[in-house]
């Protein structure tokens, strides 16, 4: 049995969420369930592309500015044109805007998304957020510690909320050959120590602190290659920050990548310095490469990576920690293959795409059972 969905976002440009509804959407058309995505604004690259090309009905709900009467309009009869019987909306805006649109399309059923993430809002937009997901036939979190932040602070109950993580699609497993064939395409010398970071120039992703990581690291090491990547951290942030200063580590500022496979089949180590996070799709992709993680355990991180069996953890803020254990891995090259294959493990047996699918489906046809019942 399937049904008509549509699952809405504010963007489809580089971000976590927004992997995650292409991956979602294209999973579940290939299962059979007419779904289709609705962006509340024109910034499709690379997400919005990426449906196109596999298919995915995508409908645009274009924006002039962040919160405007016009888009709930336009947004409620897309609903009623497409047929929608559930609404499954991603992020705070698009949460708000299918909240609203709701009555004026039938109210067809609800489901609503979180992920763990600064919360400080407004009087207005925290009263929205708080009645978006009060109207919710279920609250969709993508981890308990989402689920946990937001029935906290809007006082909702925790059993209104499914938990269903985050999925990843398998990369192969970085062999000998492909480590090289990535490092010759990133220009690194074959025997250099090499640590990456895949994230973005923003606040909540504390790239200084792991600029100041790779420093400590190559005093200690030496022969040590950083790799940056995602938006924002490019050659105007390095200098910017001006993090090439002579004698300092080499530090590879690469920006946004369409494809960050290169990156982890050329590194020995991903480190994680994030003040927040959700359930990190960064982390998932370093695992199931079997790349080695150390990370701070913010967020839903710790549901991802058992400390000292699948990765290293470390407590927010504790940067010795955080210098010792990327240390330890990178000297001790046993036990840094040891974590990273069980890693690897762990997100093929826990963590995969077909999970994520199913657990959605399963939550859209619970939600279509209790409606007709009452």
């Amino acid at each position: 049995m399937s049904f008509r969905v549509a699952i809405v976002i504010g963007q489809l440009s580089y971000g976590g969420a927004e992997r995650q509804v292409s991956l979602l959407a294209r999973g579940l058309v290939a299962a059979g369930w007419p779904a289709t995505v609705i962006c509340l604004s024109g910034d499709l690259e690379p997400f919005g592309v990426e449906l196109e090309q596999a298919g995915v009905p995508l409908r645009l709900v274009p924006r002039s500015r962040h919160y405007e009467p016009g888009r709930v309009l336009r947004l409620a009869s897309l609903l009623r044109a497409e047929k929608v019987e559930l609404i499954h909306s991603h992020l705070e805006s698009a949460n708000i805007y299918s909240y609203l649109a709701r009555p004026l399309a039938g109210r067809p059923a609800f489901i609503p998304s979180v992920r763990t993430r600064s919360l400080k809002t407004g009087l207005f937009e925290g009263a929205l957020i708080g009645r978006s997901l009060k109207a919710g036939d279920y609250i969709h979190a993508n981890c308990l510690a989402a689920a946990r932040t937001f029935a906290e602070r809007y006082r909702i109950a925790l059993t209104r909320f499914r938990v269903i993580h985050n999925g990843v699609n398998p990369f192969p497993e970085t062999g000998r050959e492909a480590k090289k064939a990535a490092r010759q395409e990133l220009g690194i010398p074959q025997g250099r120590l090499v640590v990456a970071n895949l994230s973005k120039d923003s606040p909540d992703k504390n790239i200084p602190a792991f600029l100041r990581l790779v420093r400590s690291l190559s005093s200690r090491l030496g022969n040590l290659t950083a790799l940056v990547a995602g938006q924002g951290l490019d050659s105007s942030y390095a200098g910017r920050e001006k993090v090439a200063a002579a004698g300092g580590p080499e530090i590879l500022f690469l920006g946004p990548l369409r494809d960050v496979r290169p990156v982890f089949a050329a590194a020995d180590l991903f480190v994680l310095t994030s003040i927040r996070e959700g359930l990190p799709n960064v982390i998932m992709e370093a695992m199931v490469s079997g790349l080695p993680v150390v990370s701070y355990a913010v967020g839903g991180v710790g549901e991802l990576v058992e400390d000292g069996v699948s990765g290293r953890l470390v407590p927010y803020g504790d940067e010795e920690g955080l210098f010792e254990a990327a240390l330890g891995l990178l000297q001790d090259s046993a036990l840094a293959q040891t974590l990273g294959a069980a890693g690897r493990r762990r997100m093929l047996e826990h963590f995969s795409m077909e999970k994520t699918v199913s657990g959605a489906t399963e939550m859209y046809l619970e939600v279509h059972r209790k409606r007709q019942h009452g």
